[in-house]
């Protein structure tokens, strides 16, 4: 239960603060905890990259920017 509690703070630090150290220091804590227990690591680590991927579309349909921009 520490890294997925871990994950939740993080993600509501990062989310408070859009902080370029949390974005990358977030996945280093989750490859870690996917070292620790593969199977929550896991699901930790594919919904945070599912919750980036959510704001990366709804930026992309805010500003109507093609599925290629978005790609980059």
């Amino acid at each position: 239960m520490i890294f997925p509690s871990l994950f939740f703070l993080l993600a509501y630090a990062y989310f408070g603060t859009k902080s370029l150290k949390l974005y990358y220091f977030i996945p280093v804590m989750l490859a870690l905890g996917i070292l620790w227990n593969p199977d929550i690591g896991m699901v930790c680590m594919v919904s945070w990259f599912a919750v980036l991927s959510y704001i990366e579309v709804l930026k992309i349909t805010s500003e109507k920017k093609t599925i290629k921009e978005s790609a980059k």
